[in-house]
């Protein structure tokens, strides 16, 4: 004879499997919430120093399209122009953007793939800036793309963010490295414009590409590279960009060969030359046998009047 089970085997059963579940659910939230996401240091005495030495500069100086809608700009890393980083930012915030992507070359060589991205905030002098974690998701999904926490080191972005959290204080941030191993295959740049057209298009969305110029050249050879460099970019010549030298011309082409390629497709290829500058001169000695140049450009949806070549 087949013993029958009581009701009350049943209920038991239930409520010992809800119990089992509720637990196995609780103990898999409290494991994801102990994964905190990264937190990188934007801050220190030298770099903040620089930073307020920069803001104070760009305070003094106007540019012509400051009251214009900017969608992108080009400024550099390298902190002993400080003002020039404060320039690029201070333009960008006359469109007052939600989210930022920030593009910046993998400088040591640390991105498994060819772009990283992460979901690590910033401490800087003036607080916290956040990441857009669901855009850096979407990102994600590319085979293109790793999560890395490289970004601790990248002064290509740290070195930027303090200043869009001064200028533009809300603003959420997508930090972008590319490898400098290559420049990739055709089907994975026009894989990274697939990624990143939906994101640009967004009228809250802008573009900081983070890029210095020359480097390790003596004065007068530095301004011969610029110039060429200038040539090109300011002409919108997309293979001569994604060719430009590296390093004697730029330490990241494939980093202005996307935000070419992309503005061309927005619309907002429009670029002006708002700063150039080059270490030499900063620091008064045209004798210095290496030094690094940078340039500053603003994109907007605004014709320019060709003031990118002058």
């Amino acid at each position: 004879m087949v013993r029958r089970t009581s009701w009350k085997q049943i209920v038991f059963g239930i409520v010992l499997f809800a119990l089992i579940l509720a637990f196995t659910l609780r103990a898999r939230f409290l494991h994801d919430s102990s994964i905190k996401s990264p937190v990188y240091s934007a801050t220190n005495e030298s770099l903040d120093l620089a930073i307020l030495d920069g803001i104070v500069g760009a305070e003094k100086e106007s540019t012509q399209k400051s009251e214009e809608n900017i969608k992108a700009v080009v400024v550099p890393h390298h902190l002993i122009t400080p003002k020039s980083i404060a320039l690029g930012i201070k333009a960008l915030a006359s469109s007052t953007p939600r989210v930022i992507i920030i593009i910046s070359p993998d400088h040591y060589a640390l991105c498994p793939k060819l772009l990283c991205t992460t979901k690590g905030s910033y401490e800087s002098f003036f607080g916290k800036t956040i990441i857009s974690e669901s855009d850096v998701a979407q990102l994600e999904k590319s085979p293109l793309v790793a999560d890395s926490e490289l970004f601790d080191m990248e002064h290509g972005i740290y070195s930027i963010v303090p200043f869009i959290k001064h200028y533009i204080p809300d603003a959420q941030i997508i930090p972008i490295a590319i490898s400098q191993k290559g420049r990739g295959t055709e089907k994975e740049r026009v894989e990274i414009i697939r990624l990143l057209k939906p994101l640009l298009a967004r009228k809250d969305v802008s573009l900081v590409i983070s890029s210095d110029f020359s480097h390790y050249l003596p004065l007068a050879e530095s301004k011969i590279m610029d110039k060429k460099t200038q040539n090109s970019f300011c002409s919108g010549n997309s293979q001569e960009i994604l060719t430009l030298n590296n390093p004697s011309q730029s330490d990241c082409p494939l980093c202005l060969w996307i935000l070419e390629q992309q503005a061309k497709e927005l619309g907002f290829w429009n670029p002006e030359m708002i700063s150039h500058t080059n270490s030499a001169d900063l620091l008064r000695d045209a004798s210095i046998k290496e030094t690094t140049s940078h340039f500053v450009f603003t994109l907007s949806e605004i014709p320019s009047f060709n003031e990118c070549l002058k």
